[in-house]
């Protein structure tokens, strides 16, 4: 399709557009999930999982819109130098704006030093202690099942009646000590237990709005931490 007629708008000579974020459409989109009525058990597991890529979706989006809410800044302010300069720093930080924009979570502690000259997840910590953590298992989850890794789950007889050890193997392992350490895991009605459930996606979802929060109040300029709160609210409220 290479033509269309915009209903709404006058003036067919001028320019339309607009600007849209999908990454947060995707994000708003987890209320509905929770609400649809699966068919079964392996269904429902899989709206889980969905749920969980789509809080990382929100964390890896919006971290980069808040760093590049600085970058974009600069632009302005190099508008003021001389036109040797500006060719200069126009450059640099076009090219730290790519790096952000081709950037995983991975790499947000090192453009956020690059940008904010801040230790993120030292910042993030003394807000909160176990926050990194949390989404560090987030984004651990999501690698897994984005890496087609197998999910082991093992039941030890334990000589004790039907107790049984529970035992995850290879890269679940570190994800089903940290939920259980949070209490999240729950057995199902045959005794066996799974990495989601309910309460482990309302809690990456508290998580993953507490992190962006907590990444904003930690930006350690003022301009810069308004810059980003802005960013924020603009996209929150934006809508076709």
């Amino acid at each position: 399709m290479r033509k269309t007629e915009l209903n709404f708008f006058e003036n067919g000579n001028c320019l339309a557009g607009y600007d849209y974020y999908p990454f947060y459409e995707i994000f708003k989109s987890i209320r509905f999930l929770i609400g649809i009525k699966a068919k079964n058990e392996k269904e429902l597991r899989g709206i889980y999982y969905t749920i969980i890529i789509q809080c990382t979706t929100l964390i890896e989006g919006m971290s980069g819109q808040i760093i590049n809410s600085s970058i974009e800044h600069r632009f302005y302010e190099v508008e003021n130098f001389s036109e040797k300069d500006k060719e200069f720093y126009k450059r640099i930080l076009q090219n730290l704006e790519k790096t952000v924009n081709n950037s995983f979570f991975r790499e947000l502690e090192k453009n956020w030093e690059v940008v904010y000259d801040q230790d993120l997840k030292k910042a993030v910590n003394e807000k909160d202690s176990e926050l990194w953590k949390s989404i560090t298992t987030l984004f651990q989850i999501r690698n897994a099942i984005s890496h087609g890794h197998l999910l082991t789950v093992e039941y030890h007889p334990t000589g004790n009646n039907n107790d049984f050890d529970i035992k995850v193997l290879d890269k679940y392992k570190g994800i089903y000590s940290f939920l259980t350490e949070k209490k999240l895991i729950e057995a199902d009605r045959l005794g066996m237990v799974h990495l989601v459930n309910k309460k482990v996606v309302e809690f990456f979802i508290e998580e993953a709005t507490k992190f962006i929060n907590a990444i904003i109040l930690s930006i350690p300029n003022n301009r810069d931490k308004s810059l980003a709160m802005n960013k924020y609210q603009f996209i929150r409220e934006q809508t076709l």
